[in-house]
């Protein structure tokens, strides 16, 4: 909600988001997603159609 409220004034919401950020600073937020798909989507789930 916060990227939709700053981002009112652009013809999209992350049009300009994160533009004036540092490399270091853009690269570390990249690695902390990926960590954080890896270490939350470990989990595997049975196939929807399996069930049936």
């Amino acid at each position: 909600m916060l990227v939709e409220w700053t981002g009112r004034g652009n013809n999209y919401a992350i049009e300009k988001l994160g533009f004036k950020w540092t490399k270091s600073l853009r690269w570390g937020i990249y690695i902390c997603i990926i960590v954080a798909i890896l270490w939350f989507g470990e989990e595997s789930q049975d196939f929807i159609y399996f069930q049936f």
